[in-house]
C-alpha cells in the first residue's frame, strides 16, 4: 500500500496565519479529529475571538473530545478573546489550560497540532512564517 507523503505549505503573512488557524478549525469540526493541541506564548495573535471559530469550536466539542491549550501567560486571554473565554467555560469538560513558565521569553513555539489532521507551526514569529 502506497502512502502519500504529507503535504507542506508555507505560510508568509499574519492573514494566511489567521485563515490556517480558522481552516484546521473548521477541518477538524468537520472530520471530528479527537485532540487539539495549542502552543502559544500568550494567544494574542490567534483569531479565537471570530463568531466562525467558536462555531467550528463548538460543531468539533464532542464529550470524548479534548482539547490541551498551552501557554506561558493566559492573562491576555480574556480581554483579547471574551468569546473565546466564555466558550471555554461552557465546554470546560474538553478544555484543559496549562501554563508552562519554565521557558525564557520568546522560547515558547506557536503550534496548532489537529491529531493526525494538520500541524502549523510558526517557524519565524517576526515574519510570520509557518508550515
Amino acid at each position: 500500500m502506497k502512502m502519500d507523503a504529507p503535504a507542506y505549505t508555507l505560510i508568509t503573512s499574519r492573514r494566511e496565519f489567521h485563515e490556517a488557524v480558522r481552516s484546521t478549525f473548521a477541518q477538524a469540526a468537520s472530520v471530528g479529529c479527537r485532540e487539539l493541541w495549542w502552543v502559544d506564548a500568550d494567544f494574542g495573535d490567534w483569531p479565537l475571538d471570530e463568531p466562525a471559530v467558536i462555531d467550528a469550536l463548538t460543531t468539533w466539542a464532542l464529550p470524548h473530545r479534548r482539547l490541551t491549550v498551552l501557554a506561558q501567560s493566559f492573562d491576555e486571554v480574556p480581554r483579547r478573546h471574551p468569546r473565546w473565554t466564555l466558550w471555554r467555560r461552557q465546554w470546560s469538560h474538553v478544555v484543559h489550560c496549562r501554563t508552562n513558565t519554565e521557558l525564557e521569553a520568546g522560547q515558547m513555539p506557536t503550534v496548532l497540532l489537529a491529531s493526525g489532521l494538520v500541524t502549523v507551526r510558526l517557524v519565524d514569529p517576526v515574519h510570520y512564517r509557518l508550515c
